[in-house]
This record gives C-alpha cells, structure tokens and sequence, in this order.
C-alpha cells in the first residue's frame, strides 16, 4: 500500500517520521512521479534538497536516497538532474572521517545510480553528466581509502565506459593501487577488495589514446618476466638444476632486459635465512603476481587482444615444477624448520597455479584442448607420491590443494565429451577415492605403552601401574566413535570429479570397481542413516550417470540404483521399457480398388473351377448308373460322388426282390444282416459287388435297358459245401 504524494510532501517538510514508506512508495508505485504535477515535481525536489543539505545525519541520508529514487523519472531528471548532482557532489566534497560512513556509501551509491541512468541518452550526457565527470573521478580518488572497495568499483565502471575523460587520471590511479599491492597486509585484505584491485589494473591499457592492445599485452609479458624472476630465488635453496626440464622451462620464458627493470609492478624481496618466516614472501609475491596476470586474462576489454595463451601455461609449469619431491636441497640448508617453509611455499604456489588453471579453463574453453595433455601432466605432479605409492599422510595434510586439483581436472574434463586416453586421469582418480576414504585414528600407534622400566645400579626397579593407557581402552575398544568426518566440501568435490570421469573416461576395471564400490555405499549411508531417508541430489546423479554410463562393466548397476532410488521416473525407463506402437500403413484408394478387383477375379475364378468339378461329378454320376457298369471300380472318387451313389443305390431296392438267404449257419445269417447298414469308411469293393448281385432284376428292367445280358441264378445252398 502505497502512501500519497500529499502526505509525502508534508512528511518532508522536517525530519522523516518514517523514510521507509515513503521511499517504498516513491520506487514501487510508478504512478506518483509519472502523474505529478509541475508544482508539486517542484516542491518535491525542492524539499529533498533542503533534507541533502541538512547537518542532520539522519536528514542527509534519508535526502541522498529520496534523490536515487526520484532519478529514476526521466522528467524529474531531465529537469532537474543538474541540482541533483551538484548537491551529491557537495555532500561527497565534505565528507570526512567524523562523519557516518553511511553517509559516504549513499551519496557514491547515488551518484552511480545516476551516472547509469543518463548514460546512453546523448543530451543528458553531454548537459549534464560530462561535465561533472572530472569533478566525480576526482573526489573518488582522493576518498579512496575510507570505503576502498565501492569507490574502486566505482572507478572500474568509469575507466570502461568512459576512457577518454579518465585518462588524466589514470597514473594517479595506477599509483594508488599498486601502492596497495606494496603493503605487508595486503595478503589479509577480503577477496572481493583484492580481485578490484586486480581487475582495475588489468582495465587500465584502456585508457590508452593509442593502440591500448598493445600496451595491454606488454603488462602481461612483464608479468611473466616478473614472476620468473621471483621463482629464479629457489636456486638459492633448491638444486634446480638437477632437473633438465625445469632449466628449458627457464630459458622459454623471457626475462627483463637492464633497462627493463622499472617495469616491475612490485619492488624487490629481502628474504633472511636468519629469519624463517621471511621465506613465505616467495609464496605470496608469486600469489598476487598469479592473480594480477588471471586477471588481465579473465576480465573484458572493449579491444581485440592477442593472449600468449602458450607462454602463459609454461609459466604455470614451471611453478608446479618447482616441487621437493624431484629437487633435493643445497648442502647449506641443513636447517629443518627453512626446508619445512620451502616446502610449504612451493606447495602454496601449486594451489595459486591450479586455480589460475581453472579460470582460464573457464574463459578460454575449447582454445585449452591443443595444451590438454601438457596441462595434465604438470597437474599429475602436485599429488604426493611415496616410494610409488600415494603418500596418504601427506594427501591429508594437503587436503585443500588435492580438492582444488580434484575440481580444476573437473573443469578441464567438461570441456571434450569424450576421452580415450585415461592413463594421464588414473592418478587423480585414485586420490579422490583416498580422500574419501573412512579416516579412523590408527590404534596401533598410540596404543603403544611407553617403556616406564628404568635399570637403575644393575636392577630392575619394580613395574608400576601404566596409567596412560587407560584412557586408550576406549580407543581400541570403539575405534568407530574416534572416526574423523570428511569435510563436506571435499566429498562435493570428489564427486563432481567422479561424475565427470564417469560421463567422460573409459576407466580400467579396477579403478572402474572402486569407484562404483564407493558409490553404492554412499548411496546406502544416506539412505538409511538420515531421518527423512533421501538421497543428496549431487550423489543421485552420480548414480544415475554410473547406470547410464556402464564402460565396461558386464554386470549392471540399475538393480542395486533402482532398489536404493524406489521409483525414479528415468530408471522406470529401463526397468520397464515403453516401446512405441507399431506403424499403420493406411492404403490410398487406389490400391483399395485394385485390391477389390483382384478379390473379385479370384472369387470368379473359385466359382469356375466349382462348377467344372460339379460337372465332372455329374458326368462320372452318369456313367456309374448305367447297367453295363455294375462292378465298382476301385478308382479313388470324391467322397460327395460316393455318398451320392450310396444314397441312389439303397433308396432305389425294393425289399420284395431282396433274395432270402437260407438260415443254416449262424455265420451266414450274420453276414447277410451286415450287408445292409455298410458305412463310408469301411465299404469294400468286394462287398459292394456281393450286394448288388443280390438285387434281383426284373426283365422289364432288362428290357427297357436294351441289353441281352440274362442275370444268372445263384446257388446260395451250395456254395459253402463245394
């Protein structure tokens, strides 16, 4: 709910009962100021000027921030813009350090705000804003130290978009932040104050009136020149040259000529053997050096530049080269405590290198794929190695470089699809699983009582009591609770590696097991050992992309994943496989025709060869009939013929000229009454002879037939005797 401009205007009259409707208001409900009148656009303006310039603290802030909110209308601004930055600068012209810093905060912060908002809208700028440009730049510059992060971000955004009006002040600048860069405490500034400090530097070759790629490439080989000359001082502690490759790594790189020597950014070490401490300037001149060069590579320009992408990668070789596990120590270091330091500054200057790496990887993306394999083989060298194995102590110690490493081969990774050669990965594959690994406190070491029996004047003396080792009875008996938790950071890490090489590399079986061992547990452990029982999104896509990306695995995962996952829509897929239904051909309605026309013709075609056959059986019926062909011939007949004649041939007997048989023998009888019901299937021949010739025929029959055949008379009586 928005308050009215009636009650605004009366509100600024004196001291704000309540800036935060008022400002809320005038921002969100864009209607006040589009539909104000010319009076009260006056009074308003008029009014929030008087609370600017109050002496009241609390006044100015609340006038300094109704002024960003009015700027945003373009009448207000049109008209009365010119007042408006003439009363910001003011305030910021007064400033000092017995006043609020918030004050100081608002009015750049005002200042900005208007700055973007007339930028671009040629009449505002050139009435309004460049003249006052000078003025801002100069202010800036001398309040840099009380808010230095807001006022260099400030200054980065004008050397960017306007070059030419800030080029008076471009050494006085560059001045200022080198200065900053020559503090003892730089190293302790925030992260977002020193990477302002290092992207202003890098924007400064802008401001050139002449070939500023130029002058831009020249900063970044001076860089290099200075950083070889800071890793040239390990020769005072290290044999560098025991190492063939570490001295062609010097000679590729270039180095500064004797009247080159004020080009150096920074000024010259004094490190005291004496003082050991002294050492770490090596490891923090070579860090700032790092980011002072990622950021003339990684942030824009508004020119065309030529990056020495080459020259830059071999001298992030060298500095990873510089390792004590391949270099041995001079004969004069014989100090434990200096070669500890050495140690840990070359360590130091591994991490810086590794994430100069992944910035670039980041930035220049496919152009790294030609320096691929030379960027994995001088990473492979910061993993501590002993006697051919991992050393797993040292991996501990240096856990935040082996992260950092871990995620740079990451970045690396995502930028081909596909990697068939694994064995530059195979290392870092068996350090994230170390990292991983369940650390639980060795026993064995710190169980080991101490020798308490002292041999005193050839005796023993009597044996007491170990008291320290009952506290370790506790450790050997719930060696579980003294487990160290791995830090979360480090199993995100690991992960995202692991996803990447599963979804990029073919591994070997055997690291191709491990990697699946460790990620079936983990998926169990957060299944079952949390309240709500779900899975962290991170380590469900790594089990998802372990089933979809199988290598060489024979035996499947998707059952163990799809029992821990339940129902997961995409394993479903494979579980249950939908497949798509099968295509319908639909015919054109000329192929139906032709289809109904061939259907047709074979139709008349069955009905041809039908009625030839009723034809031929007709005949053959005819044939049959006549008295001539009493006698059945034993050709094979269509079974509807025989059935036919069978039917003629019984309906037609008359059963007064059936002949009689006489009942002599039981065996007569028998066969005689079997003759009558003969069947289709067991009819012989034979049989059909003897019935037919037991038909007496009359001779008017014999007569009409006009055959002189006489039947002739049969003796049934006798035929069995003879």
């Amino acid at each position: 709910m928005s308050v009215p401009l009636s009650l605004i205007l009366k509100e600024l009259e004196g001291t704000p009962s309540a800036i935060i409707p008022i400002l809320s208001s005038l921002y969100y409900d864009k209607s006040i100021l589009n539909g104000i009148s010319k009076p009260d656009s006056k009074h308003l303006v008029s009014r929030t000027l008087n609370l600017a310039r109050s002496a009241n603290e609390y006044n100015k802030w609340a006038g300094t921030n109704i002024i960003r909110v009015i700027g945003d209308n373009y009448t207000i601004l049109a008209n009365e813009g010119f007042n408006l930055f003439n009363q910001l600068i003011k305030n910021l012209e007064s400033y000092n350090e017995t006043i609020n810093i918030k004050i100081l905060t608002s009015t750049i912060e005002s200042l900005n705000y208007l700055c973007d908002k007339i930028r671009g809208k040629p009449t505002l700028t050139r009435e309004i804003l460049t003249p006052k440009l000078a003025t801002i730049i100069t202010l800036y510059l001398e309040k840099l130290h009380y808010s230095p992060l807001l006022i260099i971000r400030s200054l980065k955004k004008l050397i960017k978009f306007h070059p030419t009006t800030f080029r008076p002040f471009g050494n006085k600048l560059r001045a200022k932040l080198i200065g900053f860069l020559h503090l003892n405490e730089f190293t302790n500034f925030p992260t977002p104050l020193k990477n302002a400090i290092y992207q202003t530097i890098a924007t400064l070759p802008a401001i050139e009136k002449t070939d500023p790629e130029i002058k831009w490439e020249l900063d970044v080989r001076s860089l290099v020149k200075e950083l070889k000359s800071v890793l040239t001082i390990y020769q005072e502690f290290l044999n560098l040259n025991d190492d063939s490759s570490i001295v062609k790594l010097f000679e590729n790189l270039p180095s500064f000529e004797e009247n080159q020597q004020s080009e150096r950014i920074l000024p010259d070490l004094a490190i005291d053997v004496n003082e050991p401490q002294s050492v770490f300037q090596i490891s923090t001149r070579i860090e700032i050096l790092l980011n002072l060069l990622k950021a003339y590579l990684t942030y824009e320009t508004q020119f065309s530049v030529k990056v020495p992408l080459g020259l830059v990668l071999t001298a992030n070789e060298l500095v990873c080269s510089i390792n004590v596990r391949f270099l041995s120590f001079k004969g004069d270091i014989r100090d434990d405590q200096i070669r500890k330091i050495i140690k840990a500054t070359t360590v130091l200057n591994s991490m810086n290198s590794v994430k100069f790496v992944k910035e670039l990887a980041f930035v220049y993306k496919g152009s790294l794929l030609p320096h691929l394999d030379n960027i994995f083989s001088f990473l492979e060298v910061i993993v501590p190695f002993k006697n051919k194995k991992i050393d797993y102590d040292e991996l501990i110690i240096q856990e935040l470089v082996s992260t950092e490493l871990l995620s740079c081969v990451s970045t690396l990774l995502s930028l081909v699809s596909y990697l068939s050669d694994y064995s530059p990965i195979l290392r870092f594959v068996d350090l994230a699983l170390l990292l991983v690994e369940p650390r639980v406190v060795d026993s064995q070491t710190l169980a080991k009582p101490a020798n308490i029996n002292v041999i005193s004047n050839g005796k023993k003396n009597k044996k007491k009591k170990n008291n320290s080792s009952i506290p370790l009875s506790d450790l050997l008996s719930h060696q579980h609770l003294f487990a160290e938790s791995i830090p979360p950071t480090t199993s995100k890490t690991v992960r995202e590696f692991l996803n990447a090489i599963i979804t990029t590399v073919s591994l070997p079986p055997t690291q191709h097991y491990r990697i699946m061992r460790y990620l079936i547990i983990e998926a169990v452990h957060a299944r079952h050992y949390n309240n709500e029982h779900l899975i962290p999104a991170g380590l469900k896509s790594l089990l998802i992309n372990a089933v979809l990306f199988p290598g060489y695995e024979k035996i499947s995962l998707l059952p163990i994943v799809s029992s821990i996952f339940g129902d997961d829509p995409l394993l479903s897929v494979f579980n249950n496989p939908r497949f798509p239904p099968l295509p319908i051909y639909i015919k054109s309605a000329s192929a139906k025709i032709l289809e109904e026309q061939e259907v047709e013709d074979e139709d008349e075609d069955e009905d041809e060869v039908v009625a030839e056959v009723k034809d031929e059986i007709a005949e053959n019926e005819n044939e049959e009939s006549q008295p001539k062909r009493r006698k059945l011939e034993t050709n094979i007949v269509p079974a509807e013929a025989v059935s036919e004649d069978k039917e003629k041939i019984f309906s037609e007997v008359n059963p007064d000229t059936v002949i009689q048989f006489a009942p002599s023998t039981a065996k007569k009888s028998s066969f005689v009454g079997e003759a009558s019901p003969i069947s289709e299937e067991t009819q012989h021949t034979s049989d059909a002879t003897i019935v037919s010739s037991g038909v007496a025929v009359s001779n008017e029959d014999i007569e009409e037939d006009g055959s002189d055949f006489e039947m002739p008379e049969i003796n049934v009586g006798d035929s069995d005797e003879e």
